[in-house]
């Protein structure tokens, strides 16, 4: 009789002339195969369990398996064999041997026609490679689930059954929103901003084409957020079933990068535009506000000409503030800063200029604020703007400062700690509101800001200015708090500041003495700049490019009655400017002395004059009365008597 392999019960036997055939297909499977009598002595084995056990059959059958094969003197802990004579019944096991292999034992008992029990046979599969494929895959298992679980990217398996999430990782369910509990059954589709029809349009494509897609959505998540996001959507056949893995990875941090990169290349656009605007206009302004002190001269001081050509000296000094503004927007170079205490600022420049406008400002100064480095003027124009163009519209608005005297971060300002010391200036208005669009578009130069309420350009100009001071400005709109524009400073090392300086004011007829020379490109601007200086007593020549200043001085060098100082225009068209005829005429004299004048204030030559060989600077349009002191402290002693 022969075991059945699932039950061991009787089976027919086979023919005497069958039996050579099975041995021989017995003797060529790679499973070990090994016949027992009840009392566990070895009957028969096939030629694979011949070379495991090392010994040629003749040693091996009719001893007991215990002995011949593991040199005992009882039956193996276990034996499978004792427990199929012990039960009747068939059994298996798996057992690991002492040179590391891995086997699938299976044992049968084989009965006798009459029921007896004649033996058990025993069947043994060799598993190590088997299992070390398992153990790989399960390592390899383990790590794609850790790389899964890990990951930065919001991972998730989507059916194509209404689109519902069976499997997801827990960065996409800390994007979602879903603390509690992963978002498992939900429809991909519940996540979707705005209409979830063109999301599953989208996923009904990569369904359809069988080829994956990227692209840019956008989301709501369960607390309220909305995130701009990339989905990679990849079809996957699982199990019969079509399915599609999405990858989702959060773009608002790289979004805000590439807006702020947009944002600087279109100011850097403007700035050529604003930089030849303001240095043009500038011209213009030197011309006029030089006539109207001419005019100022010869009216009567009661009378009501004078009074109506003092109201246009007024009116050109805005302008003249508006163009200086504009070349700080245009990013053309740095302002003209001092350091003072950050307090005097706040309330001495910023809440006075906003409480001029048509809305009740309160304010939380600390006394403790550390200094700054700032132009005061310049920057409390900024907080202007911004209160102008974004908060004036209902309601009251609120000034919150605070600063900190040692690197770290900035509540509300920018992520990461703060490099330096900081002042965190917090500008409120609850009952003004924008949308996302709204706030993600404030510092757009080209947006078109019907939200605004007053002339658009302001958010932008201010965003320049604050930009320039090397700090940072940002705003932010919630339900609850309305509508935030943040701005941070740093700090400067002196927390003392300094005061206000005493503004030098002279007569228009206050005389000096001394030989000029003026070099500028607008006849205008030379003649009108001229007249006044001679009205003031120095003697002046004039010259319209560099070719022409470099001649008159060397001829009056050559006489003996050298020029005390020279005027010159930082650019002149068609010809060299202030830096280039300045290098000429130090040919000709090493001691010259030489302004350097341009309606463009805030390049880098009028900043830092000094280290380009100047002794002065002459910003366009004139303050005369400065000018012709500045240039009589130049000349000072050295100047030569008239002839």
């Amino acid at each position: 009789m022969f075991p059945c392999p699932a039950t061991g019960f009787h089976t027919p036997v086979p023919r005497d002339s069958m039996l050579p055939q099975l041995i021989k297909a017995f003797d060529h499977i790679r499973e070990l195969m090994v016949f027992y009598e009840p009392d566990f002595r070895v009957v028969w084995l096939n030629q694979a369990a011949v070379r495991w056990a090392g010994k040629p059959p003749g040693e091996l059958v009719g001893r007991r398996c215990f002995e011949v094969f593991y040199g005992r003197t009882d039956p193996c802990a276990g034996c499978l064999v004792q427990k199929v004579v012990t039960t009747g019944k068939a059994v298996e096991s798996e057992h690991h041997g002492a040179d590391g292999r891995i086997w699938a034992v299976r044992a049968y008992p084989v009965w006798s026609e009459t029921g007896a029990l004649k033996g058990v046979m025993e069947i043994s599969l060799d598993l190590s490679a088997v299992k070390a494929v398992q153990a790989a895959l399960k390592d390899r298992e383990r790590r794609y689930y850790a790389v899964l679980q890990n990951t930065l990217d919001g991972i998730c398996v989507v059916s194509a059954d209404q689109w519902k999430i069976e499997e997801i990782n827990p960065a996409l369910t800390s994007l979602l929103g879903c603390r509690h509990s992963p978002p498992v059954g939900f429809s991909l589709l519940d996540f979707a901003e705005g209409d979830p029809q063109a999301l599953e349009r989208h996923l009904m494509e990569v369904l359809r084409t069988k080829r994956g897609k990227v692209l840019e959505t956008r989301l709501a998540s369960r607390d309220g957020d909305l995130l701009d996001v990339e989905l990679s959507l990849n079809p996957l056949a699982l199990q019969g079933h079509d399915r599609i893995i999405v990858v989702c990875r959060d773009v608002r941090e790289r979004n805000r990068a590439l807006t702020e990169r947009l944002r600087a290349q279109k100011l850097e656009s403007l700035a050529v535009m604003a930089e030849g605007m303001a240095h043009d206009f500038n011209n213009i302004l030197a011309g006029v506000v030089g006539n109207l002190s001419l005019a100022k001269i010869d009216a009567d001081p009661q009378s009501r000409l004078y009074h109506r050509l003092c109201a246009a000296e007024k009116a050109c000094a805005r302008a003249e503030e508006i163009t200086r503004r504009l070349l700080t927007f245009a990013d053309g170079g740095d302002p003209v800063r001092r350091s003072m205490q950050a307090h005097e600022f706040l309330s001495t420049k910023v809440l006075p200029a906003l409480n001029a406008l048509p809305v009740h400002v309160s304010a939380e100064l600390p006394e403790d604020l550390p200094s700054v480095c700032i132009d005061a003027d310049l920057l409390s124009h900024a907080f202007v703007d911004l209160a102008t163009d974004v908060l004036i519209r209902k309601g009251a608005a609120s000034l919150h400062v605070e600063g900190r005297c040692d690197p770290g971060p900035v509540p509300g300002g920018p992520v990461g700690n703060w490099p330096r010391s900081w002042i965190r200036i917090a500008l409120n208005a609850p009952n003004v509101h924008l949308t996302p669009h709204e706030v993600d578009r404030l510092f757009d130069p080209y947006a078109n800001k019907n939200f605004c309420v007053g002339r658009g350009l302001g958010p932008c100009a201010a965003y320049a200015v604050v930009r320039r001071h090397g700090g940072h400005i940002q705003a932010q709109c919630e339900p609850a708090t309305g509508t935030r524009l943040i701005v941070v400073l740093p700090a400067d090392g002196d927390s003392r500041g300094q005061g206000e300086g005493e503004v030098l004011e002279h007569r228009m007829t206050s005389l000096h003495q001394g030989r000029l020379l003026i070099m500028d490109d607008e006849r205008i601007v030379r003649e009108t700049l001229g007249e006044i200086l001679r009205l003031k007593g120095y003697e002046v020549a004039l010259a319209a490019d560099g070719r022409e200043a470099v001649a008159l001085y060397t001829a009056r060098l050559k006489n003996g009655d050298p020029f005390d100082a020279v005027i010159l225009d930082l650019t002149v068209r068609g010809g060299p400017g202030a830096v280039e005829v300045l290098e000429e005429l130090r040919r000709v004299d090493p001691n010259v002395r030489a302004f350097v004048s341009s309606g463009y204030t805030l390049d880098p030559v009028m900043i830092d004059y000094l280290r380009y060989g100047f002794c002065g600077v002459a910003p366009k349009p004139f303050h005369y009365d400065e000018l012709a002191l500045d240039i009589q402290r130049i000349i000072g002693r050295q100047r030569k008597p008239l002839p």
